[in-house]
C-alpha cells in the first residue's frame, strides 16, 4: 500500500463520526437499490407465473393452422415452446344455462397441458383420444353432474349462422339464429375435471372439455397454435407478419406480452417506459442526495486535507487517486452489507406480506422471494457510480486551488462587502443569537448549502413520488373501468315489479330497476355548451377516422324507479323533493362520459381512454333530432353529415328505394341500388354505403329541457359514450305501456354470490317465476378489475413509504453531519459564554432556515417532476394536470418536523460535550 493511501485511511479512522455517517449513507442507498430491484425482479416474476397460470404461457395464439404451418411454427428459432389443439365441435351439454348450452370438445397435445390453464381439481390427465376431462363449473353453471368413470356418447357438429358462417367460442349463443349441424358421433370416457379456463371467454356458448390430440397432425386438418416467443418485443411483429395468410385469426395475451415487454398498443409502451423512467429518477436523485451529503457537507475540512498534502509535494493525481481509494475503501465497507440488508429486508417482508397478492390478485399462491443476479448487479452498479461521483466532486474543488488558499480555507468564509442587517423583529424572535446564526449563514453559505440542497431533493422526492403513483392509479383505474353493479337480472316483467321491489328492498339497501323503453336519438350540441374534454375527445375521434367530419352523439332516455331516482338526487346535492313536488318532471342529464379512442400514427398502434363531461355548467337546453320524415316508396337508412373538412354543412337523413317482393318471392329494387356495396360507383352508393342520387332530407331539432345534470348515476347506469338522460317511473306518462314492459334489476352488494342466492329467494318467497338464465353475476369479471386497481395502488403506496423512509433518512443524515461537523464552532461559543437556551435559539432559526429555503427550491422542481409523471401517464388516458396537494401539505409539515427532531437529537449530543476537549480536536 502506498503512503497517499495510507494517509486517506489515518484520516477515515481520526474522522471517525464522518466515515461512519457516509458508510451508513452508502449502507441505505445500496440497501434501498436492491430492494427496489429485488421487489421488482420478485414482482416480475410473481405477476408473469399469475398471468402464465391464469390466460397461458404463451405470447399468441394462431387459428385455423394447417399441419405444414405447425411444423413451421416449432422448427422457428425465435419460438421458446408452442402448444397445438384441435377444435373436434360442438354437442348438445343439456345445460340448464341458456347462453351456454353446448359442451366444446378440443383436442391438446401434451404441451397445450402443460403450459396452458388446465389445473385438475380430481382425476387425472387423458392419456389418448377416447378419454376426456371436463370443467368443473359444467354442474354448478350449467346443471349437468358427471362422475369420474362416466361414458359420454356425443353428437358432435359445428355452430353456423343464417348466413352459413361458421361459429366459435368468441361467437355468443344466438339462439334461433344458429343451428348446430352434426358431422360424427364420438364417445369418451370421463377421467378427471378441471377448473374453468382462462382461455374460455365469459360469452362463449360452450363449455370445454378436453381430450389429448393423436400424433402425428394430419394433412388437411386444421388446428390452433399458442406460442411463446423468446423475445417477443423483438420477433413477435416479425414472426407474425410471415406467417400471414397461413392462419385464419391472431389472438394476443395481452398481459403475458405487456409483462414481458410488448405491448399491442405503442402509445401504453410508451406511457410505461416513461413512467418506469421517471420512477428510476426518483431514486437515483434518493441515493445521490443520501450519499452526496455525507460527502459534500465536510467540504471545508476535505479542502484542508487536500491542500496540505499539495503542500508536501502530493501532485494532482496522486490526490485523485488519493479520492478514488477512500470511495472504493467506503464502498468495499458499505456495499455489501447494504446487499445483505436489502436482500434480507425484502426477503421479510415479501415473507410478512406475501399472502396479500395472493388474495389481491385470487390466485392460488402468493408471492415468493427471487434474487437475480442482474437486480444485484444494477444495485451495485448505481450504488459504486453514485459514490465515486460524490467524492469526485469535491476533490475537484480542492485541485483547483492553490494549497495555501486551501489550509487557510479562504474560500469556504466570505466576510462580503456588506454587513448583515437584521431588524428588530427578527431580534425579538431569535435574539442576538439568532443574529449570530444568521451572520454564520450569510459568511460560511457552502457549509448550508449541502444541507439544503439535500432537503430539497427530499421534498422532490417525496411530492414526486405521490404524483407518480396518483397519475400511476388514475391511468389503471381509466384503463380497468369498473363497472357500477354486482348482480343483474335481465327483463322483470313490470306486472311484478311492486311485488319483486317489496322483497329485494328486505335484503338489498341499493337496488335500481330500470325500465327497458329506451328513447334513442341524436343529439346536437352547440359549441359553446361543450366542455374543453370533450372537444378534445370528438378532434381524437376525427383524426383517428378518416374522413369523418362530425361525431354523431346519441342520446338514450332511461327510466328508473323512484326510490333510486331520489338517491340519485341526493347524491349529487339536488333537492329530491323539490325535485317531486314540481309539476313537470324534467330528465336529469348525467353529465359524463367514457370512450377508448383507437387509432394509428406513423405505424403505430394506439389505444386512449377518455373520460369527459359533455356539457358546461348551468346547460339546461338540449337540441333533440325531431323523428325522420316518412317518404312514399324509400324507407329510413339513416343520417350523414353532409360538409367539408372545416365541418361546415348540415345533418341529413337519407333513404333507400323500398323493396318489393317479386314473383319468387325474392325482393326487387328500383335503380341500380340493390348491389351489395362492393362497386361504389355502378352500385350508386358512395364511400360511407349512402345511395348517391336518392332523397335526402335535413334534421330538424326541437328542444329539451333539463332540470339538472349529475356527475354520478345509479346502478346499471353507467359512464359511456353517448348521452343518458334519467327520469322517474313517476314521469312515465301511459302507465298501460308501462305494465307491459320489461325491467332491468341491478344490484350492488358487498357479496355478490350471497346476493345471487337471495334473488333467487325473493322469486321463490314471492311466487314469481324464476329464469336462472335472465341472472348476471359479474363479480368474477369484477374481481379480476378490481384486483388490478388494487395491486397498483398497493405499489404505489409501497413506493410512496420508502422514498418517505429515504427522505427522513436523508433529512436526519444530512442535519446531524452539518452539525457534527460544526462541533468546534459550537464549543467556542459556548466558551465565550453563550448557554444552552442560546444555542437552541440559533436552532430554532436554523430549523426555519432550512425548512423555508428547501421549500423555495424544492417546490418548483417537484412541480416539474409532478408534471413529467402527468405526460407520461397522457400517453393512454386523458386527464388534467394536478398537483398531489395533501402530498404537498404533509412535505411540508414533515420538512419542518423532520429537522427539527433532528437538530433536538444532535445539540443534546453537543451539550453534553466538554468545550475545550472539542476545541482541541479537529477532527469528528
Amino acid at each position: 500500500m502506498n503512503i497517499m493511501n495510507k494517509v486517506t485511511l489515518q484520516a477515515m479512522k481520526k474522522n471517525r463520526v464522518r466515515t461512519i455517517v457516509t458508510i451508513i449513507g452508502i449502507i441505505l442507498s445500496a440497501a434501498m437499490f436492491t430492494a427496489v430491484t429485488t421487489f421488482c425482479s420478485s414482482m416480475y416474476g410473481y405477476m408473469r407465473e399469475y398471468f402464465a397460470y391464469d390466460k397461458g404461457d404463451y405470447h399468441v395464439s394462431f387459428s385455423g393452422c394447417s399441419s405444414e404451418t405447425i411444423d413451421k411454427i416449432k422448427a422457428d428459432e425465435r419460438v421458446s415452446k408452442a402448444a397445438v389443439a384441435k377444435p373436434i365441435g360442438y354437442a348438445e351439454a343439456g345445460s340448464s344455462n341458456a347462453d351456454k348450452p353446448y359442451l366444446y370438445v378440443l383436442e391438446a397435445d401434451e404441451s397445450f397441458m402443460k403450459n396452458m390453464p388446465v389445473h385438475l381439481t380430481s382425476g387425472r390427465l387423458p392419456e389418448n383420444e377416447n378419454e376426456i376431462i371436463l370443467p368443473a363449473h359444467l354442474q354448478p353453471n350449467g346443471g349437468v353432474s358427471h362422475k369420474i368413470g362416466d361414458r359420454l356418447k356425443l353428437t358432435l357438429g359445428r355452430r353456423v349462422a343464417e348466413d352459413g358462417s361458421e361459429l366459435g367460442q368468441n361467437n355468443p349463443y344466438s339462439y334461433d339464429e344458429e343451428k348446430l349441424t352434426a358431422d360424427r358421433i364420438w364417445e369418451y370416457v370421463v377421467v378427471g375435471f378441471y377448473e374453468r379456463p382462462g382461455f374460455e371467454e365469459m360469452i362463449a356458448p360452450g363449455y370445454t372439455a378436453l381430450s389429448l390430440l393423436s400424433e402425428p397432425l394430419r394433412e388437411g386438418e386444421t388446428y390452433d397454435a399458442y406460442i411463446l416467443m423468446k423475445n417477443p418485443r423483438k420477433n413477435l411483429d416479425a414472426f407474425a407478419e410471415k406467417l400471414s395468410g397461413a392462419f385464419t385469426e391472431a389472438s394476443y395475451q395481452t398481459s403475458l406480452l405487456t409483462i414481458d415487454g410488448y405491448s399491442v398498443f405503442n402509445n401504453y409502451s410508451n406511457m410505461l417506459v416513461s413512467l418506469a423512467a421517471v420512477f428510476c429518477v426518483l431514486i437515483f436523485i434518493g441515493s445521490v442526495s443520501l450519499i452526496y451529503s455525507a460527502f459534500s457537507i465536510s467540504v471545508s475540512e476535505r479542502t484542508k486535507q487536500f491542500g496540505l498534502l499539495a503542500s508536501i509535494g502530493a501532485t494532482r493525481s496522486q490526490i485523485r487517486r488519493s479520492v478514488l481509494f477512500e470511495a472504493f475503501a467506503l464502498c468495499v465497507c458499505g456495499i455489501p452489507i447494504g446487499l445483505l440488508v436489502g436482500i434480507g429486508g425484502m426477503g421479510i417482508t415479501l415473507w410478512l406480506c406475501g399472502d396479500l397478492f395472493k388474495s389481491v390478485l385470487d390466485a392460488p399462491f402468493g408471492m415468493s422471494f427471487s434474487v437475480s443476479w442482474q437486480a444485484v448487479a444494477v444495485a451495485v452498479a448505481v450504488a459504486v457510480l453514485t459514490v465515486f461521483v460524490s467524492a469526485w466532486i469535491p476533490s475537484r474543488r480542492a485541485m483547483k486551488i492553490s494549497a495555501i488558499e486551501a489550509i487557510r480555507q479562504a474560500r469556504d468564509v466570505n466576510a462580503g462587502k456588506k454587513n448583515v442587517r437584521c431588524s428588530k423583529l427578527f431580534i425579538r424572535l431569535f435574539g442576538a443569537e439568532g443574529m449570530l446564526a444568521k451572520k454564520y449563514y450569510a459568511r460560511s453559505r457552502k457549509k448550508y448549502r449541502a444541507t439544503i440542497a439535500s432537503l430539497a431533493m427530499s421534498l422532490v422526492l417525496f411530492i414526486s413520488a405521490s404524483g407518480f403513483c396518483m397519475y400511476l392509479t388514475k391511468s389503471a383505474e381509466d384503463i380497468f373501468t369498473e363497472k357500477s353493479y354486482d348482480i343483474c337480472y335481465r327483463d322483470l316483467s313490470a306486472q311484478n315489479y311492486t311485488e319483486f321491489a317489496a322483497g329485494a328492498r328486505e335484503y338489498f339497501d341499493e337496488i335500481t330497476f330500470c325500465l327497458n323503453t329506451l328513447d334513442n336519438s341524436f343529439v346536437y350540441l352547440p359549441e359553446g355548451d361543450t366542455t374543453a374534454e370533450y372537444k378534445a375527445y370528438t378532434e381524437a375521434q376525427r383524426s383517428a377516422h378518416e374522413g369523418l367530419l362530425k361525431v354523431e352523439q346519441n342520446c338514450f332516455a332511461y327510466y328508473i324507479d323512484d326510490a333510486a331516482f331520489g338517491r340519485m338526487l341526493t347524491e349529487n346535492g339536488i333537492d329530491a323533493d323539490a325535485y317531486f313536488a314540481a309539476e313537470e318532471k324534467l330528465p336529469v342529464m348525467l353529465n359524463s362520459g367514457y370512450d377508448v379512442v383507437y387509432s394509428q400514427d406513423n405505424g403505430e398502434n394506439n389505444r386512449r381512454t377518455y373520460n369527459y363531461s359533455f356539457v358546461s355548467d348551468g346547460v339546461t337546453t338540449l337540441m333533440r333530432a325531431k323523428p325522420a320524415p316518412q317518404l312514399d316508396g324509400y324507407i329510413l337508412d339513416g343520417m350523414f353529415w353532409s360538409g367539408n373538412e372545416t365541418g361546415e354543412g348540415v345533418l341529413q337523413y337519407y333513404y333507400w328505394p323500398a323493396q318489393e317482393e317479386d314473383a319468387d318471392g325474392g325482393s326487387s329494387s328500383d335503380g341500380e341500388n340493390s348491389s351489395d356495396g362492393e362497386d361504389f360507383e355502378s352500385s350508386g352508393i358512395d364511400f360511407f354505403g349512402r345511395p348517391i342520387d336518392q332523397p335526402v332530407r335535413p334534421v330538424e331539432y326541437e328542444e329539451i329541457h333539463i332540470a339538472a345534470t349529475v356527475k354520478t348515476a345509479p346502478a346499471g347506469i353507467d359512464s359511456g359514450r353517448a348521452m343518458k338522460l334519467i327520469l322517474p317511473f313517476s314521469a312515465f306518462k301511459d302507465q298501460k305501456a308501462f305494465n307491459e314492459g320489461f325491467m332491468n334489476v341491478y344490484i350492488c352488494a358487498d357479496d355478490p354470490d350471497k346476493a345471487e342466492n337471495d334473488v333467487k329467494s325473493v322469486f321463490e318467497t314471492r311466487g314469481i317465476e324464476f329464469a336462472p338464465q335472465r341472472l348476471y353475476n359479474r363479480a368474477e369479471e369484477e374481481r379480476t378489475v378490481s384486483n388490478m386497481i388494487i395491486l397498483v395502488k398497493v405499489f404505489s403506496y409501497g413506493f410512496i413509504a420508502l422514498i418517505s423512509l429515504i427522505s427522513v433518512a436523508n433529512v436526519f443524515n444530512t442535519v446531524s453531519t452539518n452539525v457534527a461537523l460544526r462541533r468546534r464552532d459550537y464549543a467556542m461559543l459556548r466558551s465565550l459564554g453563550m448557554t444552552n437556551r442560546g444555542i437552541n435559539r440559533m436552532m430554532n432559526y436554523e430549523c426555519l432556515l432550512y425548512g423555508t429555503r428547501s421549500l423555495l427550491f424544492g417546490f418548483p422542481l417537484s412541480v416539474g417532476m409532478t408534471y413529467l409523471c402527468y405526460l407520461s401517464a397522457a400517453e393512454a388516458a386523458q386527464m388534467s394536470f394536478t398537483m398531489p396537494w395533501t402530498a404537498v401539505a404533509i412535505a411540508v409539515v414533515s420538512v419542518f418536523m423532520v429537522v427539527f427532531v433532528s437538530m433536538l437529537y444532535s445539540t443534546s449530543r453537543l451539550k453534553r460535550e466538554n468545550p475545550v476537549d472539542a476545541l482541541k480536536d479537529e477532527n469528528i
